[in-house]
């Protein structure tokens, strides 16, 4: 049986995925497409990538006549009656492989009507109310004393980089917290402790976890720092 888990991911704006939902004029070969794209550059944490023609047949299954259409439409722009959604920064001629971005700004794409680009934008600014509303909600107790401890150890290596507040509403300190959580998930609460600890003890690493951005540079070496710390 399958079970996919959330570990890893792709880090998707939720503002860019409700609207590629919204816009709605995407085949199924374009969608593919545009989610095997989506995947080997956000999903890799980068925001370009060579791609060819052969990752883009394994991937999605279609046929090479038909991914052909649908990067003619998903790539050229919505004046020259395109969709817009992505964009050529580089790569070829062929056989090379080009290199794509997706376009984030989906006012930009090729949507039916201003009615409908207007009612997107409305929709989506709700939908970023309603994640507001969310965000302000508790915090899991067990990220929130992970957090507590990273920043003890952020303060003392660094004083002068700082740390955010221990306070619910900080949206960097929420950030740390779910951060800490994530890594709790996947390891335990002791293995994050214990990585944190090494990491404060350690001279090389102590100076590369350290600031504001201290919760994302343990989460992007959270694997060696584990092997490292347990060994």
């Amino acid at each position: 049986m399958a079970s996919p888990q959330p570990i890893p991911y792709v880090r998707v704006s939720q503002e860019w995925l409700h609207a590629v939902t919204l816009f709605g004029r995407l085949s199924t070969t374009e969608w593919a497409v545009l989610m095997t794209v989506c995947a080997e550059t956000w999903g890799w944490s980068r925001k370009r990538a060579e791609i060819g023609m052969s990752l883009l047949i394994s991937r999605t299954g279609k046929t090479e006549n038909g991914i052909y259409k649908a990067l003619r439409r998903l790539k050229k722009p919505a004046a020259d009656g395109g969709w817009g959604m992505l964009t050529v920064v580089g790569g070829g001629p062929p056989p090379k492989p080009l290199i794509y971005q997706i376009q984030k700004d989906w006012e930009l794409w090729a949507w039916k009507t201003e009615a409908e680009l207007v009612a997107a934008r409305m929709k989506l600014q709700h939908y970023a109310r309603m994640g507001r509303k969310h965000n302000a909600g508790p915090l899991p107790a067990s990220g929130v004393a992970l957090a507590r401890m990273l920043r003890e150890h952020a303060l003392l290596i660094a004083p002068a980089m700082g740390a955010p507040p221990a306070d619910k509403g900080n949206h960097r300190w929420r950030r740390w917290a779910l951060t800490m959580h994530e890594l709790e998930q996947r390891s335990s609460m002791n293995i994050v402790r214990q990585v944190i600890a090494w990491i404060h003890n350690d001279e090389t690493w102590r100076g590369r976890v350290k600031g504001l951005s201290a919760d994302q540079d343990l989460k992007s070496h959270f694997e060696i720092l584990c092997a490292l710390a347990l060994r």
